[in-house]
């Protein structure tokens, strides 16, 4: 039996993931092998740079700073909708950066320059204190005060050469405090920014309801960028998006297309996704592992594959499936779990998409 390495994972971790591939029958075994390959690519847009722009101009910054001068942090505030594919490619991003490198010290002790949390939810000034300080190393092993856990905090960053913090769903904490308390924490952001011995740069990244956090602050405005990730829309990114299908079908998954996709599919699927670039990944993956566990379909993704993955994806019934319903524009996606389920006698017969 075949022993993969996983650079990645703990030997424990390892040994288990290799004990359950070993027991898999060897089909499904060598379509967990395809399906981690998939998922394994990247699906780049011109955001991509973009927003790594960005985070080089972040990175500037806070290399400007002279022995004479130094310069104050500053924020990126990166915002979309859930499913945006923010958080997917900020990862990317900051594990390509060098500068964000863990290195060891003049005194042998390992450092990294960029620590990531997720803000809990809810999430207080406190929570979010002691996420940092975990994130940190620090040990929390007894109750600690708010105004102790962010001076640990300022500590902590210069102990440990910490010089970006990203905090991913920072809207946790912007929809659980109240006014006054959404201005302690941007105080507290700004005094880690202009701390004159060790400042520091952040990067929050949420969904819109995040931006109010800065706006509400002049202050910390114009000490941040905001960097937004709007959805796709049919009009505008029709043909992008079906090159997108035809290229993870083709070369991420080594499949081919059963035929042309029309302009009514790539509607449906941008429908069906809110436009979300993360949902519409999400689903032609999806339909690419249902054409896998089809031997009847050939090596070949259809139009049935979508709607199967859809369904799964949303759970949604055939007469709310969005790749079935003649009418399906109006339709809406976010309400498939929330609905009377159908009556004794099933649902309707539905009309079935045209073949593409």
């Amino acid at each position: 039996m075949e022993t993969l390495e996983h650079p990645h994972f703990t030997e424990d971790a390892a040994e288990a993931l290799n004990r359950l591939r070993s027991a898999m029958p060897d089909g499904s075994r060598e379509r967990a092998k395809r399906l981690a390959k998939l998922h394994s690519k990247h699906v780049s847009t011109p955001r991509d740079d973009a927003l790594a722009t960005e985070i080089e101009m972040l990175i500037q910054n806070a290399a400007g700073s002279q022995d004479s001068v130094r310069r104050d942090g500053s924020a990126l505030v990166v915002i979309g909708d859930s499913g945006a594919g923010k958080t997917t490619l900020l990862k990317r991003i900051i594990a390509d950066r060098p500068e964000f490198a863990p290195y060891e010290d003049r005194y042998g002790i390992s450092t990294s320059p960029l620590i990531s949390v997720v803000a809990p939810s809810p999430c207080t000034l406190k929570q979010l204190g002691r996420e940092v300080l975990r994130a940190l190393g620090y040990p929390l092993s007894r109750e600690i005060k708010e105004h102790m856990v962010w001076e640990l905090v300022r500590q902590q960053i210069r102990i440990r050469k910490v010089m970006f913090i990203h905090i991913d769903e920072m809207q946790h904490a912007v929809n659980t405090l109240n006014d006054n308390e959404q201005q302690k924490l941007s105080d507290t952001i700004k005094n880690v920014m202009q701390q004159p011995d060790w400042p520091v740069s952040f990067i929050l990244s949420g969904i819109p309801t995040l931006a109010r956090l800065v706006s509400s602050d002049v202050q910390l405005m114009r000490r941040s960028r905001i960097f937004e990730f709007s959805n796709l829309e049919f009009a505008k990114h029709a043909a992008s998006v079906r090159r997108m299908i035809e290229h993870m079908v083709t070369k991420h998954a080594e499949m081919q297309l059963a035929s042309a996709l029309p302009d009514e599919f790539i509607h449906r699927l941008l429908h069906a996704a809110y436009g979300r670039f993360g949902v519409v990944i999400q689903i032609v993956r999806g339909a690419i592992e249902q054409a896998m566990s089809d031997e009847a379909a050939g090596e070949q993704v259809k139009a049935r594959h979508f709607a199967a993955a859809y369904s799964r994806f949303s759970g949604c019934t055939e007469d709310e499936n969005v790749f079935l319903r003649t009418d399906w524009q109006m339709l809406q996606p976010s309400a498939a779990l929330v609905r009377n389920r159908p009556t004794e006698g099933g649902t309707p017969a539905l009309k079935r998409p045209s073949k593409f």
